[in-house]
């Protein structure tokens, strides 16, 4: 049997902070930044940008080459972000 270390597979609270985040800010992220790609790493908004590859370089140039990376909801879209650890879709703000 192989270790955990071993497994290919990611520990099941990987990204756990970054989901968790996103959750208790949901409501201003969608306000702030509509429709925008957002990078969160940690306990942290580290870019946002509306095309992804911009995204992707600034937050490497920010010193964050790997991050957790989402979308926020249009501003006409329901407000939503999914968070597997907690096994729901939550909806943040309804039209």
């Amino acid at each position: 049997m192989a270790s955990e270390r071993n497994s290919p597979l990611p520990a099941a609270n990987f990204r756990a902070v970054e989901l968790a985040w996103l959750q208790d800010h949901a409501a201003e992220l969608t306000k702030q930044h509509p429709g925008e790609w957002l990078a969160v790493d940690g306990p942290q908004l580290v870019a946002h940008a509306s095309h992804l590859t911009a995204l992707l370089h600034q937050a490497t140039e920010a010193g964050h080459p790997n991050p957790f990376i989402t979308a926020a909801p249009a501003a006409d879209a329901p407000h939503s972000f999914a968070s597997p650890a907690r096994g729901t879709l939550t909806v943040v703000a309804e039209r």
